[in-house]
């Protein structure tokens, strides 16, 4: 997994950079970037390793934190739709494996952008 801050991302070198000689092949989401969830693969002499973008706060996929991913983390928490464990990830703040108020209010706040 590859954690990242809340900014829009349309090239993944400004997520990542990687020191030994390295092949790396990624693919934008359906909005163009790179958001929660999106994969970045590298590929070193024949060892391949693939990582999973978390985006704070990005729970839908869209690489920034917004009004949409605090409508989703309340459908989330109050057990209306299925998070993946990408979305856990992006919302959590404590390591849990659900997101709870605390996670809600955390999302609105990097929302806000505070």
């Amino acid at each position: 997994i590859i954690f990242t801050e809340n900014y829009v991302a349309m090239d993944y070198s400004k997520i990542v950079s990687y020191l030994a000689p390295a092949t790396i092949t990624s693919k934008a989401n359906q909005y163009g970037f790179f958001g929660t969830g999106t994969s970045i693969t590298f590929e070193n002499q024949g060892v391949v390793e693939e990582y999973k973008v978390i985006v704070k706060g990005d729970l839908n996929g869209d690489s920034v934190c917004d009004v949409l991913d605090c409508m989703l983390a309340e459908l989330i928490r109050t057990g209306n739709c299925e998070a993946t464990q990408e979305q856990i990830y992006a919302a959590n703040n404590d390591i849990a494996e659900e997101v709870d108020i605390y996670d809600f209010q955390n999302i609105i706040n990097w929302a806000l952008d505070r």
